[in-house]
């Protein structure tokens, strides 16, 4: 169901970034865009980067 999930998620965001690319990088285009990432499995392993230490980032 994850990857259902995630692959939903992806075509959500390819969605986005088309309406971004056709308002011009309107605002509201950017923060839907902000909103469907905030809460992604690829937004935890990004802050798990940021908030390791220095010698143990990938």
């Amino acid at each position: 169901m994850a990857r259902l999930q995630e692959a939903l998620r992806s075509l959500h965001t390819l969605r986005l970034l088309g309406d971004i690319g056709r308002s011009g990088g309107s605002l509201a285009s950017v923060a839907d865009l902000v909103d469907n990432f905030a809460d992604s499995q690829q937004m935890a392993l990004c802050l798990e980067r940021f908030l390791a230490p220095d010698g143990l980032r990938p």
